[in-house]
């Protein structure tokens, strides 16, 4: 048996397949669909959507198979997303990578594989395949592996709709969290204005503010006219050095 290497780019490969936080998550129907119909349109026993991590590929989906995954260095798929086309091994028993492969000699008892690479960006390496298992040798024709390739493409864009859809929703959260930042109202501590910043120039009086404005939360700060009439002259009284945040004002 010859163990699958990892690809030149591993760790950006890594990198970008756990950026989707798909690993171990529940089956999905949008990948199901995907396995049953490759698994029909093939007339194979077993198809898979692999991902390949670290030190295992787990299956996100899976038909004619119970197990979660299986240890890397045995995987067909680790070799598979070496590729940018589909690998292809007509009999694994006649195969000297895998002729030896518990996968091929046990209970599952592999002769024939088939595995499309899953890129979701055309620089990086395959993230896994979906890929088709036989127990029985066989061939697969051009249109074959045209068909094969289609339906993989059809994966990697549910994969990027998953992570589309993921990065929406962390917008409406940085969202939601920008407009409670907007309902902050500046209102200016000085005990002898009672104004409110309404832009970066202008000040209001606050009842004038709140009656036109509702749903609102205070913050406070100092206007420019009472700092230069009240506290700026209250420093100098005491002897103090001005903060920066009053200093630019007289300069």
């Amino acid at each position: 048996m010859i163990a699958p290497i990892p690809p030149t780019d591993e760790l950006k490969r890594l990198a970008r397949l756990r950026s989707l936080q798909i690993l171990d998550t529940p089956p999905e129907e949008r990948f199901d669909r995907a396995t049953r119909l490759a698994a029909r349109v093939f007339d194979v026993p077993i198809a898979v959507i692999s991902l390949v991590d670290a030190d295992r590929q787990w299956f996100k989906s899976k038909v004619g198979v119970e197990a979660e995954g299986t240890p890397r260095a045995i995987s067909f798929c680790g070799h598979a997303i070496l590729e940018r086309g589909p690998f292809l091994v007509p009999d694994a028993r006649l195969d000297e990578r895998f002729h030896d492969n518990p996968l091929v000699t046990g209970e599952l008892g592999i002769r024939f594989y088939a595995g499309q690479p899953l890129r979701l960006d055309p620089e990086v390496s395959g993230l896994g395949t979906l890929c088709l298992i036989d127990r029985k040798p066989r061939e697969l024709s051009p249109d074959e592996v045209a068909a094969l390739q289609d339906l993989a493409e059809i994966v990697v864009s549910e994969l990027q709709a998953l992570e589309l859809s993921d990065a929406m929703q962390r917008l409406g959260i940085l969202r939601e969290q920008v407009e409670e930042l907007e309902s902050i109202l500046p209102v200016c501590m000085c005990t002898y204005c009672k104004s409110v910043r309404v832009d970066d120039d202008y000040w209001e009086h606050v009842e004038h503010y709140l009656g036109k404005h509702n749903q609102v939360r205070i913050t406070h700060g100092t206007c420019e006219p009472c700092a230069l009439e009240h506290v700026i002259p209250e420093f100098e009284r005491l002897g103090r050095p001005l903060p920066p945040e009053l200093a630019y004002l007289l300069d």
